[in-house]
């Protein structure tokens, strides 16, 4: 009698341990299953914006410039490079003032970017010695300024 409450015994005990074991790959299957995964956050893209302004004499094929400068001779042509960072599309102005404020020159230009790109604008230097600003703007909303300086060589 006693063996065979023994025998009893052992085999509910292995029947407990497999129904635990079966319960726990349960818990594992839910977890591991489709609908309890955390759901996949996805960041929104980041808006166009304008990035650095570059001066020169000259640009590349890709519209930047190749040779830096904050310094022009009346007749030179000024190159100035926008950066935008970001995809999106809009209006993207260059205003250029002398020091008393007069707008010299205006330039607009629709840019839809799929990133990263720089958008090139320029001028013919002033007769006129002095400071000159540019005012870059995206969809009318001022965004950078840059001074630049024409003086006689």
């Amino acid at each position: 009698m006693l063996s065979i409450r023994a025998t009893t015994f052992t085999v509910a005990g292995v029947v407990s341990l497999l129904a635990l074991g079966a319960c726990k790959k349960a818990d594992n299957a839910a977890v591991d299953s489709p609908a309890a995964a955390t759901p996949v956050t996805t960041e929104a893209p980041k808006p166009l914006e304008v990035g650095d302004i570059d001066m020169g004499r000259h640009i590349g094929p890709d519209q930047k410039i190749t040779d830096k400068t904050d310094d022009f001779a009346p007749g030179d042509t000024i190159y100035a490079a926008v950066d935008t960072k970001n995809a999106g599309s809009g209006k993207l102005t260059a205003r250029w003032n002398a020091e008393d404020g007069k707008v010299v020159k205006t330039d607009s230009m629709m840019v839809s970017p799929t990133g990263d790109a720089t958008t090139a604008f320029s001028m013919v230097a002033p007769a006129k010695v002095g400071k000159y600003t540019v005012h870059v703007m995206l969809n009318d909303v001022e965004a950078k300024t840059k001074d630049i300086t024409v003086k006689k060589k």
